[in-house]
């Protein structure tokens, strides 16, 4: 009698631990809490399982049969007493039936071949008189409990909450578990009703190497799973990077779009410059569009500085501002060395007038700052119904036509 209490209180004292690892894990991974966990998460279940066990213990229930009762007790008690998410519940309810299952197996299995001993001398039965058929039992408890607590440390845990993200590897995962079970189950039935050959070596041996393989296999399933966990959340963060680079890079080009004035030159800026042109064009009102390129800014830029070739730009935006009328007239930077002025109730030849007057007071103004400054540029008049990318093709070919004749004359200068 003495003996059988000691046993019971041994089964209960595995299986507290055996469930106060289980809850550890579930907690940690379900709230992420570090702290320890209320005693009642072990204290309960150890209780309730710990009844179940004498309740199949006197039923003569095999192995696999306590295991099956037990493991929709193991998911209320995840679910209502811990409350635990669904889903990890489950999970949880399942890896901790394949867990028990498999380390008891296996040590039976592993007793039985150093003890010499025949695989039905290892039971639950509280009522056997061998010391030895209890150990297998209390060591898969305290095994479980080892598992458990490991995975429950800083590092595993977040690693397996990678793993509760991937819905492709926890259907994955969830597959291994059933096969695994199906297995166990399996090796329980042969295990139990071996008859003349549990006594033999063979037998044992494949017991221990099946019981093994399934640990051992799923061990190496969660593992790829959790990896490729962490791979596929690596990329969906390169991903939500990169969308985030490329909206940021979107609202700085609108930004800059939205900035009326080029900070550089003074004038307005593209997109200005062009809403101006057709509100013009839309009020019905006579204008010529001039395209003016700079011509040897490379060449400044290169052998002067670029704060030269910043000289270079202001010195002809200033320029071309100054034969603009203001509130008229219209001229903004085009591109990085382009400009376009739009010449408003003017006719061609006043158009052209007005630009060779810019070319000749840039030609004084490079005397007078000794900076080589000339200017390409082309005309063109609006007429009726034409487009705006019309008439500016237009003025571009007159332009890069005197851009032509200046490469000829300069070809050291213009590019």
């Amino acid at each position: 009698m003495t003996k059988q209490v000691l046993l019971l209180a041994g089964y209960l004292f595995t299986l507290y631990l055996f469930h106060q690892g289980t809850a550890v894990l579930a907690v940690s991974l379900d709230q992420d809490q570090t702290s320890q966990v209320p005693r009642r998460y072990a204290l309960i279940p150890a209780a309730v399982n710990g009844t179940l066990f004498i309740l199949c213990n006197m039923a003569h229930l095999g192995l696999m049969a306590n295991w099956l009762i037990i493991l929709p007790v193991l998911y209320l008690e995840l679910r209502y007493l811990m409350h635990i998410r669904r889903w990890l519940a489950i999970g949880l309810a399942l890896e901790t039936v394949i867990c028990g299952l498999s380390t008891m197996l296996f040590y039976r299995s592993l007793l039985a071949i150093v003890l010499q001993k025949p695989l039905y001398a290892f039971d639950n039965s509280i009522h056997s008189r061998d010391i030895w058929a209890p150990v297998p039992v209390l060591l898969g408890l305290l095994s479980g409990y080892f598992v458990f607590r490991r995975y429950a440390d800083t590092r595993k845990r977040q690693s397996m909450r990678y793993l509760l993200t991937s819905g492709h590897q926890l259907r994955f995962l969830a597959a291994c578990m059933v096969l695994a079970l199906v297995f166990l189950a399996m090796q329980a039935y042969l295990y139990e009703n071996s008859g003349e050959t549990s006594n033999n070596i063979y037998t044992k041996l494949w017991s221990l190497v099946f019981c093994l393989y399934i640990s051992l296999g799923y061990l190496f399933a969660l593992r790829y799973a959790i990896r490729v966990s962490i791979l596929s959340y690596m990329s969906d963060c390169n991903v939500i990077m990169q969308q985030d680079l490329d909206r940021r890079a979107r609202e700085e080009e609108a930004l800059l779009e939205t900035i009326e004035v080029d900070e550089l030159t003074g004038v307005l800026t593209r997109l200005t410059g062009q809403q101006r042109i057709l509100e013009a064009v839309q009020a019905h009102q006579q204008l010529c569009l001039c395209m003016v390129d700079l011509d040897g800014l490379k060449y400044v830029n290169d052998n002067l500085g670029h704060k030269e070739g910043d000289r270079y730009l202001r010195t002809v935006a200033e320029i071309l501002a100054q034969c603009c009328r203001q509130g008229r007239d219209v001229v903004c930077r085009y591109g990085g060395d382009e400009f376009l002025l739009a010449f408003v109730g003017a006719g061609l030849p006043n158009a052209q007038q007005r630009m060779q007057a810019v070319t000749d007071t840039l030609a004084k103004r490079a005397k007078e700052i000794d900076l080589p400054m000339v200017l390409s540029y082309g005309v063109s008049q609006w007429g009726p119904g034409e487009s705006f990318e019309t008439v500016l093709e237009r003025a571009d070919q007159e332009m890069y036509a005197m851009k032509s004749r200046h490469k000829a004359e300069m070809p050291d200068r213009v590019r």
